[in-house]
């Protein structure tokens, strides 16, 4: 089954190499890139393949990346409010098959400016819950646009407060059984890929 952005990464692959970064340069438009920054779309995939220290040194890079956005971009709080890290490894790896002569930092730049209209724009408190594997925790902001998605979908009919209540878990077990996904009521990555993005078919691992 595809990745939970496999669509959007099709979509946005053929333009890749007409976006540039878009952050902060000199006057010309260029910046210095660092590390993994330079390598080459060819390079993740193969580390990616090989599941090599390399590959999290990507991971890593790409997170060094989204904080240093999250920190400079105006108006942003957090660019990735509820996509983990594997969910976005996952992205680039479907935009990097299309372009395996990218550098890295083209393909991250892509991801940021793919994001930026469903960021965080502004600090919201988290909400800690209970999965089989442990502790998870989740944005009250996100937890709110759920229940409006929720609610649009003729799924919710509580009060949109960012809260994960029985009539929240309620609803998210109903959104679940009618996609096919594990009914536990909360707020997981393949739950949220596929209320944010419709055409999402599986969260990544």
């Amino acid at each position: 089954m595809p990745s939970p952005i496999s669509a959007m990464a099709v979509a946005l692959a053929s333009s890749l190499l007409l976006v540039p970064p878009a952050h902060a340069a000199d006057a010309d438009g260029h910046f210095a890139i660092k590390g993994l920054g330079l390598q080459s779309c060819a390079d993740y995939l193969a580390a990616r393949e090989a599941q090599s220290p390399q590959y999290h040194q990507f991971g890593g890079w790409m997170n060094g990346y989204l904080s240093a956005s999250n920190r400079y971009e105006d108006d942003t709080f957090d660019l990735v409010p509820w996509q983990s890290t594997g969910m976005l490894a996952a992205w680039l790896a479907s935009v990097c098959e299309e372009n395996r002569d990218a550098q890295f930092v083209r393909v991250v730049a892509l991801l940021v400016n793919a994001l930026g209209e469903e960021r965080l724009r502004a600090r919201s408190a988290v909400v800690e819950y209970e999965t089989d594997a442990g502790t998870d925790y989740v944005y009250a902001e996100v937890l709110r646009r759920a229940q409006q998605r929720l609610a649009d979908a003729g799924l919710y009919a509580g009060p949109i407060n960012g809260a994960l209540d029985a009539a929240t878990k309620d609803a998210l077990r109903r959104f679940q059984a009618e996609r096919d996904l594990a009914a536990t009521g909360l707020p997981d990555q393949r739950t949220l890929a596929m209320l944010f993005d419709g055409r999402a078919a599986s969260a990544a691992d």
